[in-house]
Formats: C-alpha cells, sequence, structure tokens
C-alpha cells in the first residue's frame, strides 16, 4: 500500500490525530511559528503574501455575491483603487454603518460579510455613489440630478 492509498483510508483518522497533537503541544508550535516569524525574513514575508491573497480571494468572493458592480450606476472595475481602498465598496442600505461598526468591532466590512454569510441589508455602491447615498435610496443624488439635466 502506498501513501496516497494509506492516506485515502486512514483520512479522518489521520485528521483526528494531527487536531489532538496540534491542542496538545499548542504553545510549542505557537512559539516555534512566532520566533521563525520574527527571525526569518523569507518566512514573513511568505506569511503576508498568502495573507493578502487570501484576503484579495475575499473580497472577490464577497463582492461577486453583492452583484459586482455599483447598484447605483453600474460602475464594475474591481482593480480600481483610490488612495489605495477599493474604488467599490459596502454600504449599509438601512443607514446605521458607524453603529454597526462600534458595535461588531471589525477590520474589513468584507472579511465580517464572508464570515456572516453576506447578509441581505447590504449593498455594493462605488464611492462617489456610497458618499452621496442617502439610506433607503436606489438612487444616489447626483444621479438623480444627472438625469433631470438637459443637454
Amino acid at each position: 500500500m502506498d501513501k496516497k492509498e494509506y492516506y485515502l483510508n486512514n483520512r479522518q483518522k489521520l485528521l483526528d490525530y494531527g487536531k489532538e497533537y496540534y491542542l496538545k503541544n499548542r504553545r510549542k508550535y505557537l512559539e516555534y511559528k512566532r520566533d521563525k516569524y520574527y527571525n526569518d525574513d523569507s518566512f514573513r514575508q511568505k506569511q503576508l503574501n498568502n495573507r493578502k491573497q487570501l484576503f484579495e480571494l475575499i473580497w472577490k468572493k464577497t463582492v461577486n455575491h453583492y452583484g459586482g458592480k455599483c447598484a447605483c450606476c453600474g460602475f464594475n472595475d474591481l482593480k480600481k483603487k483610490v488612495r489605495q481602498c477599493h474604488f467599490l465598496q459596502f454600504d449599509h442600505i438601512n443607514g446605521q454603518g458607524n453603529k454597526h461598526r462600534k458595535d461588531e468591532k471589525y477590520a474589513h466590512l468584507f472579511y465580517w460579510l464572508y464570515k456572516n454569510n453576506f447578509p441581505g441589508e447590504f449593498r455594493l455602491l462605488c464611492a462617489s455613489c456610497n458618499v452621496a447615498m442617502e439610506p433607503h435610496e436606489v438612487i444616489c443624488e447626483y444621479h438623480k440630478w444627472e438625469g433631470r439635466r438637459k443637454p
């Protein structure tokens, strides 16, 4: 029996053993990781790159779940950034974003949305529509006036 076949036949047993070993040796494992992180530049850089890639993947999944474009004007450039912040932003439909941020204490709203199974009281807006949008409205003030302009 080769390694792959052994693993497939004993997968759950091996996973349980690994989890048990980690829990038993958690402190030693975390000390090793911390020492390696602070003393090995290539390891630290690899960890930072992995975290960045994971956050980018979660951001894209969250954006795609909420339609992948601005709910008001239809802007859909996922790569567009202004001052290193994504131009597409998540908005609380009913307002109360500041209160929600203080209650939940999260660093990134997209990560909170991902972890909480994409609640329905949020929408995706571009930065300009997000600034001009009133709670419970579908079209921002800018686009309301834009439609009334005469050519």
